[in-house]
């Protein structure tokens, strides 16, 4: 009986053991190892989206100099055909400033927008 008695408290200390080694290696390897994995896929996220907003801005910086290229040009060839000629013509100077001005104002505001964010 005595020898019954120490194998089940052999294989209860064996249990015990291993149950603790459990918890040990839950509590400091497993747990931590799946809130780093975590993390990471929140910082991955997190650049994903920075990435995506920067190339956002891009695209619609790129797009509001074109939009101020054709007002520019548009506004050259409406100063033209006031002045009775085609398209595209030469204008002087007294004509052409102001276009000028509200053109690089134009291309000025699209930066501010999209490039200084």
């Amino acid at each position: 009986m005595n020898f019954l008695k120490k194998n089940i408290l052999n294989i209860i200390g064996i249990i015990v053991v291993f149950l603790v080694l459990w918890i040990l290696y839950t509590a400091f390897i497993a747990i931590p190892r799946e809130e780093l994995a975590n993390e990471l896929e929140i910082q991955l996220q997190k650049e994903r989206a920075e990435s995506f907003a920067q190339m956002k801005r891009e695209i619609n910086y790129k797009d509001c100099k074109n939009n101020a290229y054709e007002v520019y040009s548009l506004d050259w060839d409406n100063a033209c055909e006031t002045m009775g000629r085609k398209p595209d013509c030469e204008l002087p100077a007294y004509k052409y400033t102001n276009i000028e001005e509200r053109f690089e104002k134009k291309q000025d505001d699209c930066l501010t927008i999209y490039k200084a964010n």
